[in-house]
């Protein structure tokens, strides 16, 4: 299934080309690993620019590949004059299939070669990608889907229908997923973040920050508000029990200009729930879980240490 044409840079237009050349930096992922919080902060520097719409989706699915290099080119509207430009994309670190039976055998994604579409169109490009502990990010990944309502809040990871699916297990293997990435571009153009050492915590956010303008070419700050706001908080647990209901899943309404009448629904009832209630439906991730997860990725830790050359604070 992953055959296709590739868009290529020498097939572009020369106004397109141009236009490909401005474009600086992919932020690859993973996801839930502090991607949202890094593209917050370079898209709030003045001399960067990321589309309002954060994840384009473009080298990873099919559907968007097919719409072609304008389409992509016409997402970043109103940042060319930027200095620097850049989209993120946390998906895009993904790329290798593993023991994923059921996406292997979706038509939606491109699986292996996502690392070959990128530099074909953009061989210029920089990358960087935050990493966590791969067992928080699994964790993370579920809670993340349970609350969009794809999976009943009851249902413990463990369980091997879900502990493959979805990506829990093979997006947290970041050594075979960077070997596929720096086979491709050269190893300076790859920076690698570490969640809990160099996002987290609050003490460190201004330094990895310049880190990252210093990357990009962007002049370093001392002060920048965006630092230490808070991305993706946590919902209130009702939502995940009211997404099961008909209508209510977040894949069941179009989206509108307005708030959906279901969003309103949930809104209401979250403000209504006592605070007993929601604690009661917290979603439980318990020590076996954690262990399913951790047998899954037994090694992964040795061989990133050994690729990243660093010792990781979750070994």
């Amino acid at each position: 299934m992953n055959a296709a044409p590739f868009h290529r840079f020498q097939d572009a237009t020369p106004e397109r080309q141009e236009r490909l050349k401005a474009i600086d930096f992919l932020i690859v992922g993973a996801q839930k690993s502090g991607t949202s919080w890094l593209s917050t902060i370079v898209s709030a520097h003045p001399q960067a620019f990321i589309p309002d719409r954060k994840e384009l989706h473009f080298f990873n699915h099919r559907e968007n590949y097919s719409k072609g290099i304008g389409w992509y080119l016409d997402e970043f509207d109103g940042g060319w004059d930027t200095p620097v430009i850049g989209e993120a994309t946390p998906d895009y670190l993904w790329n290798v299939p593993g023991d994923l039976e059921r996406a292997a055998h979706s038509d939606r994604f491109f699986w292996e070669d996502q690392p070959e579409r990128v530099k074909a169109l953009l061989p210029h490009v920089k990358l960087i990608a935050c990493l966590r502990n791969p067992v928080d990010r699994a964790i993370s990944a579920f809670h993340h889907q349970v609350l969009r309502g794809r999976i009943a809040p009851w249902t413990r990871i463990r369980d091997s229908e879900f502990i493959n699916d979805w990506g829990f297990v093979s997006k947290g293997r970041y050594s075979e997923q960077l070997k596929v990435w720096t086979a491709t571009f050269p190893k300076d153009r790859l920076m690698t973040l570490v969640y809990e050492e160099e996002i987290r915590p609050d003490e460190a956010k201004l330094t990895t920050a310049n880190r990252v303008f210093e990357f990009l070419g962007l002049e370093q700050v001392e002060a920048y508000d965006a630092l230490y706001k808070v991305h993706n908080a946590q919902p209130h647990p009702l939502t995940s029990y009211l997404r099961q209901l008909p209508g209510m899943r977040m894949t069941e309404y179009a989206k509108g200009h307005g708030q959906p009448i279901a969003e309103l629904i949930i809104r209401a009832a979250n403000k209504l729930a006592p605070s007993a209630l929601q604690r009661r439906l917290r979603l439980k991730v318990d020590d076996a879980d954690r262990e399913a997860l951790q047998a899954c990725l037994e090694g992964e830790t040795a061989r990133l240490e050994q690729m990243l050359e660093r010792k990781l604070p979750w070994s």
